[in-house]
């Protein structure tokens, strides 16, 4: 009988071999991980490149407005004026009219003490039912302590009479604690907007409305910032992380819509990020970022990732700007893309989401996405109730059916380049008619004499043999006609024809150089006022565009997510740049002329020291010494008021009877 041999392996060879195992499941585990990441990461890759591919012609549009508001030419133009031995001479009409622009639209939506929207209670205000429910009762009571106090008896009549009051009372409650709380909600989204860099963002937007074809306002966008809290009582400080709704200012050219996307809202939307390896790090906890996939993203793209030929249209962008463009190559920037669109149920299923979160896998689910190089390192879905995007857009002139419009440069380019060929033209003609010129006969001058170097009292030695004997000067000298007058007209004809483009005339900006109607006090106002009409539309796609749907933004996300219920309550959001541009000087005048008709004792009679108080404090709206510095508030009126009137009953107590007459009347004087 034969017995059978036994294979046997040291621990080693057991280790090794387990070891190797194990290796080759996290392999096929990791090349299926990235097959199913792929999928996700390839949909959003290829919808990104056809979102890019239509904004190339804006993108080149943008670079030319860069360079025409910095007073460069391109470098194409630049070597076409130098052949003709022209000046690279560029007039900054541009710039001054994108200035002026700003600063008049700061004006309007920037008021100093004010802001530029409001929060206004819907017409039938909603409240949480305990608070309808307590100002019910609390009316209702004081309805039966009246009837109580009268004895009257009640009667169907009197039912009917006391529940009209009573809806009455009641609806004056209602709107009255519903205007308070919407008060409360506009303080607390103001000191959200101020705490989360509003000032800063919006004027950067603000010089995009007239930069660009369009610009894009982001928020709100919540994060993570560290804050310094103090203590009071010793002194000390103390680092807190909080998190916060802020607001931030999209680059232009670093927003791309999808196809057939008018508004923000229409599809799907991108953003272009670079972030640094820092920057990439901190995003580890955020809800709806992958750690794993974030690591693995630091790890492959650890030298810098700048795809989608974005680190050309970013040296493109300094170039036009004249700066340097070698120490942003050198950046070990990552480049990444964020994605607001509609995936399929089954990419998130496959991505890692659950059957209970994304349950239907052909169905379409509003996500936000994060691809880095070849990773989506976030998924998370659209946490606004109505899936809108948060990005808010406005442009200087809308074009009908297109995401993007005109800006100031586009609007006067044709105005600027005659402006700059007229001037150039001017300059080398100034130039060339700024001497003589001189016309030599080289037949008759000797070899070797310099007929370049002209003098006063210089000797020519000529030699009219070689001329037989000709009369004709050897010199002539004759002066090239200055043609400075009428290229001096064509650029103040074209630069007038730009103030009539862009809706911005010289006078607006305080320009000396004005004729006509605007020489005179009456003329230049009406000519304001007209003027204004074209900047009101302007004004008009910021209210709509971004203060509208921005502070709808905040408003919706207060609604779900502040703890505090005192806040709460329908509103409507009202942006009133426009209508402050056209109301606010007469506004003005109107409080002042009412302050002079009602200082009287009858119109004092009627409207009381608060009317009179709310009068004071409306007028001195936008001064620096503010209406509540030196106008006592309501309770301490009404504590005025109760001393005076507590003092006139303790005077009239103490003065002595009147003496009566026979009659049994007070007599009028001593008898």
């Amino acid at each position: 009988m034969q017995q059978g041999l036994v294979l046997v392996r040291s621990n080693a060879e057991l280790q090794r071999e387990e070891l190797q195992r194990v290796e080759q499941q996290q392999e096929a585990e990791q090349r299926q991980q990235e097959l199913v990441n792929s999928q996700l990461a390839g949909y959003i890759t290829r919808q990104f490149e056809l979102a890019k591919r239509l904004k190339d012609p804006i993108e080149k549009r943008m670079l030319k407005s860069v360079r025409q508001i910095n007073s460069r030419y391109s470098d194409e133009k630049a070597k076409e004026i130098l052949a003709q031995g022209l000046p690279l001479i560029y007039m900054s009409l541009t710039s001054v009219k994108c200035r002026a622009a700003k600063s008049w639209i700061r004006d309007v939506l920037m008021p100093a003490g004010d802001r530029p929207w409001s929060l206004k209670p819907t017409p039938v205000p909603s409240l949480p039912p305990e608070i309808a429910e307590r100002i019910r009762m609390r009316v209702e009571h004081d309805a039966q302590q009246f009837m109580a106090a009268t004895g009257q008896g009640i009667t169907p009549g009197m039912m009917q009479d006391v529940a009209t009051q009573l809806a009455k009372k009641v609806k004056q409650q209602l709107d009255k604690e519903a205007v308070n709380r919407m008060e409360r909600m506009a303080d607390h989204i103001e000191d959200q907007l101020v705490e989360g860099g509003w000032d800063r963002e919006f004027d950067d937007v603000i010089s995009d409305v007239e930069d660009f074809p369009g610009a894009i306002l982001k928020g709100p966008v919540v994060r993570r910032r560290k804050k310094l809290s103090w203590n009071a009582q010793n002194g000390t400080a103390a680092v807190e992380n909080k998190i916060a709704p802020e607001v931030e200012r999209v680059s232009p050219f670093n927003f791309y819509p999808g196809v057939g996307v008018v508004e923000p809202d229409d599809g799907d939307c991108f953003e272009y990020h670079e972030y640094s390896a820092d920057d990439l790090f901190d995003l580890i906890g955020l809800p709806g970022y992958d750690e794993t996939r974030i690591r693995q993203a630091l790890n492959d793209y650890e030298g810098g990732l700048q795809d989608w030929s974005r680190g050309s249209l970013s040296s493109q962008q300094m170039q036009a700007r004249g700066e340097d463009v070698g120490a942003h190559n050198e950046a070990k920037k990552i480049g990444a893309v964020e994605f607001w669109g509609s995936v399929k149920g089954k990419m998130l299923q496959d991505w890692g989401m659950t059957a209970e979160q994304a349950p239907d896998p052909e169905a379409m689910y509003d996500i936000m996405a994060v691809l880095v190089g070849r990773h989506v390192i976030c998924v998370r879905f659209n946490p606004e109730p109505l899936g809108r995007k948060p990005y808010a857009k406005a442009c200087f002139e809308d074009v009908p059916g297109s995401f993007w419009g005109k800006g100031v440069p586009e609007l006067i380019e044709d105005c600027q380049d005659v402006c700059n060929a007229a001037t150039r033209a001017m300059v080398a003609n100034m130039g060339i008619a700024s001497g003589p010129q001189v016309a030599v006969n080289t037949g008759s001058i000797p070899p070797g004499q310099d007929v370049t170097n002209i003098f006063p009292w210089k000797i020519w030695q000529l030699d009219y043999s070689k001329t037989g004997g000709s009369s004709r000067p050897p010199i002539d000298f004759f002066q090239p006609n200055p043609m400075t007058e009428g290229l001096m007209k064509v650029f103040e004809k074209f630069s007038q024809l730009a103030d009539e483009y862009s809706g911005i005339p010289a006078y607006t900006y305080g320009s000396a150089n004005v004729g006509g109607a605007a020489r005179t006090a009456s003329g230049l106002s009406m000519l304001m006022n007209a003027a204004s009409k074209a900047i009101k539309n302007v004004i008009r796609h910021v209210d709509s565009g971004i203060l509208k749907n921005t502070i709808d933004m905040f408003y919706c996300w207060n609604m779900l997510w502040h703890p505090d219920p005192s806040i709460k309550g329908d509103a409507q959001v009202v942006a009133r740049g426009a209508l402050s541009l056209v109301a606010k000087e007469q506004n003005q005048m109107r409080v002042q002329e009412l302050l002079q008709q009602t200082a009287n004792p009858i119109d004092m009679q009627i409207i009381g020291l608060p009317g009179r108080a709310k009068m004071l404090r409306r007028a001195l709206q936008g001064v620096d010494v503010g209406g509540d510095e030196v106008i006592p508030s309501e309770e301490e009126l009404q504590q005025m008021l109760a001393q005076q009137a507590q003092m006139q009953q303790q005077a009239q107590m103490q003065q002595p009877p009147a003496e009566l007459n026979a009659a049994g009347q007070p007599m009028d004087g001593p008898q």
